[in-house]
């Protein structure tokens, strides 16, 4: 083969490959000469990606985002309307009203309604306890109809079998236990509101709750935490209710156990500030028909009570100003404490 051959041969398949790659140049008027230079990539093309204009085309196709499913999802919840908790305690309402004394006729018309308890669960225990639609401040929202069959409005007598019809809800919904509980204490947050029977009706609500599905006393921890219901003596008030309640029908033990569970605090922070010792606890329990509760945890928490006399006897020995000051002060100490003289000495003596 002649060079002129080899030339024209080679020609050709550069010319093939440029027309197989699509990269062109300037000088071909029908733009599948050689190659020249590769084009520049778009701003975004991604890295060690060849790009060539026929790249550039097949990347250009329309791709689903989900943007558009996102913005009907958040147009269909957009279209509840806000007064559907009014509603749902209207139609609960209807429906209960008529047969408020036959609990388990209404038990099952409530399960033939089929309620959106996902949506309305609050509003559910709101119009169970207190026949209506709690607002802000503890106050109950002006509503056309009210739900008879509430916890508030009933009587003493008549609240186990609310409390049972509770307990058939929360067997078919167990979802809403954690709903229950948080319902429970927005109310406790506002108990200085109602009347001594209305708080004796819902300590005893409480109690079947706690008893029945083994929940925490979350709501005695709530009132802990409230400032303005602990100095004003309201939580501790609410709270001997719910104790009394609870060891007429069960123990001491289980009444300890049942704190705990619900994150509750030592009872002593059930006092106010100003009178929290031993001994002001003591006397409140007794005051409250709690003296077995007093005489349990005066037994059981001697070593406690025994450590605290010890460090409060650190500083105060640790500054004696005159000997008969710091008698007066172990003495003092030793009645607040509840402690015998053989324990104050035992104190005096590790201190």
């Amino acid at each position: 083969m002649c060079i002129r051959d080899r030339v024209s041969t080679q020609s050709t398949g550069t010319s093939a490959r440029s027309t197989m790659s699509g990269w062109t140049r300037s000088d071909d008027p029908m733009g599948v000469s050689k190659v020249s230079a590769r084009p520049v990539a778009p701003e975004g093309w991604p890295r060690g990606v060849p790009y060539n204009g026929q790249s550039a085309i097949m990347a250009s196709k329309p791709a689903l985002t989900g943007h558009r499913n996102a913005t009907r999802k958040r147009g269909q919840e957009a279209h509840k309307r806000r007064a559907e908790p009014v509603e749902f305690v209207t139609g609960l309402a209807e429906i209960c009203n008529p047969h408020v004394e036959d609990k388990e006729q209404c038990f099952k018309l409530i399960q033939a309604q089929n309620f959106d308890f996902v949506t309305y669960g609050e509003t559910f225990w709101e119009a169970l306890l207190t026949g209506g639609i709690l607002s802000a401040g503890g106050t109950m929202e002006a509503l056309a109809v009210k739900c008879d069959l509430n916890v508030f409005e009933s009587p003493y007598d008549e609240v186990d079998a609310i409390s049972r019809l509770a307990d058939q809800v929360l067997q078919r919904h167990r979802h809403l236990r954690e709903v229950l509980d948080t319902v429970l204490c927005r109310i406790t947050l506002w108990i200085d509101r109602y009347d001594p029977d209305t708080q004796r009706k819902m300590a005893k609500f409480i109690v079947n709750h706690a008893l029945a599905h083994g929940a925490g006393l979350q709501t005695v921890a709530k009132l802990q935490q409230e400032k303005r219901l602990v100095e004003g003596g309201e939580a501790m008030t609410f709270c001997s209710m719910v104790f009394k309640e609870f060891l007429s029908k069960a123990t001491i033990e289980k009444l300890n156990r049942a704190l705990k569970e619900g994150k509750a605090q030592s009872i002593i922070t059930l006092i106010s500030s100003a009178k929290r010792t031993p001994s002001n606890l003591y006397n409140a329990l007794e005051a409250e028909d709690l003296a077995g509760l007093a005489k349990w945890m005066r037994t059981h928490t001697r070593e406690k009570r025994c450590d605290e006399v010890q460090d409060r006897l650190d500083e105060e020995l640790g500054d004696i100003h005159s000997l008969e000051e710091t008698s007066t002060r172990i003495t003092l100490l030793q009645s607040q404490y509840v402690l015998t003289d053989k324990d104050i000495v035992v104190c005096v003596f590790r201190a």
